[in-house]
């Protein structure tokens, strides 16, 4: 899971090396959106980041939240998925998966892309 990433040009400049590619693992994506330091990953540059993940994974950017607000203000929709994933929380699941999972259809949240393959969970 990865809370407000770094665009891949500034974690560079910050010698914060990554490579998406490498991931394997179910990932949640979220970050700020709207919040004046967008500058510290754009929704362009996120969808990049998920572009290069060929895991299950779920993208979105919360509106109106500032990078280091995104810790604090995503925490519902990060321990569904760590209830889901580490747990096999079926409830949880529901958050994400379904004919119309809850985060899509969330107005605090813009952007939603979600790849989950067959069953979606990795356990």
């Amino acid at each position: 899971m990865t809370l407000s990433p770094t665009n891949r040009e500034l974690a560079h400049q910050l010698l914060w090396d990554y490579d998406a590619v490498s991931v394997d693992i179910p990932m949640l994506l979220i970050a700020g959106a709207g919040s004046g330091d967008d500058w510290v990953v754009t929704g362009k540059q996120l969808r990049a980041i998920d572009d290069d993940i060929s895991a299950n994974k779920l993208m979105a950017r919360r509106r109106d939240t500032a990078h280091g607000e995104v810790l604090y203000t995503a925490n519902g929709y990060v321990m569904a998925w760590f209830m889901w994933h580490l747990r096999g929380d079926e409830q949880a699941a529901r958050t994400f998966t379904g004919a119309a999972p809850e985060i899509m259809s969330n107005p605090m949240y813009q952007d939603q892309q979600m790849e989950l393959g067959q069953s979606g969970c990795a356990g």
